[in-house]
């Protein structure tokens, strides 16, 4: 039996639901795309803490690349429907970020391995936990990208 669709009460054939499929794709990008900005601002806000300082440009960097990627994906994610967008080129945006959150993931463990200060080992300790979800949702959007990518 075929879905009927809500608003016609018409039938939706497999071109209706693939193109529900890629526009609840494309939402949940977008909502990923939401997630990694306000993680990486609250990363950038942890920064401002004792023990946590030295890394504070770096987050800076972090947070304005994000910015970037959270522009350009989001403006051809709302196009991606109706005109050519081709996504491909920010898998390897988000790849660079991952690689640039690892490098700092490690030299913020380095220094929490060092820290003799519990309040600030403390406050490197919740940037390593930032990180951590900042990674995992780069992860989950470059994931939905590749969806996207297979569903074209």
């Amino acid at each position: 039996m075929r879905a009927s669709s809500p608003l016609t009460g018409l039938a939706a054939g497999p071109s209706t639901r693939k193109r529900s499929g890629v526009i609840l794709l494309v939402v949940l990008a977008m909502l990923t795309l939401f997630s990694i900005v306000g993680t990486t601002f609250v990363f950038y806000a942890d920064t401002a803490h004792p023990g946590a300082r030295s890394f504070r440009i770096a987050a800076h960097d972090l947070a304005l690349a994000n910015l970037t990627l959270s522009h350009d994906l989001g403006h051809d994610l709302q196009r991606f429907e109706d005109e050519e967008a081709d996504l491909r080129s920010y898998l390897g945006r988000i790849d660079a970020l991952a690689d640039t959150a690892d490098d700092l993931q490690r030299r913020i463990q380095e220094a929490y391995d060092r820290e003799t200060d519990p309040r600030a080992r403390e406050n490197l300790a919740i940037l390593i936990e930032d990180l951590d979800r900042y990674l995992d949702q780069l992860g989950r959007l470059r994931c939905l990208i590749l969806q996207l990518l297979d569903s074209e």
